[in-house]
């Protein structure tokens, strides 16, 4: 993880609000605003996720709580070493907005 804040005013009024983005570890707590299914595909070689509602344009996926990949906001992810009973959750790049854990069925 990292956690950086740089800020700098001569202005006595002025507050500083500072935030931090996962890079890998646990994932942030799901906020309820993806939604994810994983479907086990090919005879159980693969499994594709397909997710809606996030908005940024890179996402995190993860797998049983380890970040796998950071990929492309479009929606759909095939995971070439899933199997079914894996667990995996979407989130948005740089945000805590995160899907709900979802199996693989």
């Amino acid at each position: 993880m990292y956690i950086g804040v740089n800020f700098w005013s001569s202005a006595p009024s002025v507050s500083l609000t500072a935030s931090y983005a996962l890079d890998g570890g646990e994932p942030p707590t799901p906020s309820g605003a993806i939604t994810l299914t994983a479907a086990v595909k090919g005879n159980g070689r693969f499994v594709n996720l397909s997710w809606s509602g996030a908005e940024t344009a890179n996402v995190k996926i993860y797998r049983n709580g380890d970040l796998i990949d950071t990929t492309t906001n479009d929606g759909s992810y095939k995971d070439n070493n899933g199997v079914s009973g894996n667990m995996y959750q979407v989130c948005e790049s740089g945000t805590a907005n995160c899907s709900d854990l979802v199996p693989a069925n």
